[in-house]
């Protein structure tokens, strides 16, 4: 068996971009049935690319929502239609209490992520 292998060097905003297609790829289908479509990659791979220090505990605080409006050009409602339907489709969970949104999915390392992927028939 050939192994097909490749290293992808790209900006920040293109590694989780790339990241959540392959994600989207290889997702557990029984955990999430409707994949993330590329607006949805696109948005939450912009919230994921945002300064470390500007995240702290929420990733999508106020100060980062403008940026990521901003990125992707945007409005609230839009962003937030976005946010509502990966949470519809379980790729981002919302705390009944305090309302806070957070990523469902694997966050990559900052650096470098691998995959393994076996494909059979």
């Amino acid at each position: 068996m050939q192994v097909i292998s490749k290293i992808l060097n790209v900006d920040n905003y293109t590694y989780y971009v790339k990241h959540l297609e392959m994600l989207n790829i290889i997702r557990p289908v029984d955990k999430y049935p409707e994949p993330l479509s590329p607006k949805e990659i696109e948005v939450l791979a912009a919230f994921m690319s945002q300064d470390k220090s500007l995240i702290e505990e929420d990733m999508f605080n106020g100060v980062v929502r403008k940026k990521v409006m901003e990125k992707l050009s945007l409005k609230p409602g839009g962003l937030g239609n976005h946010l509502n339907k990966m949470i519809d489709k379980k790729f981002l969970t919302k705390n009944a209490i305090t309302k806070k949104i957070s990523p469902a999915v694997i966050i990559p390392a900052s650096n470098g992520q691998g995959y393994r992927i076996m494909l059979k028939k």
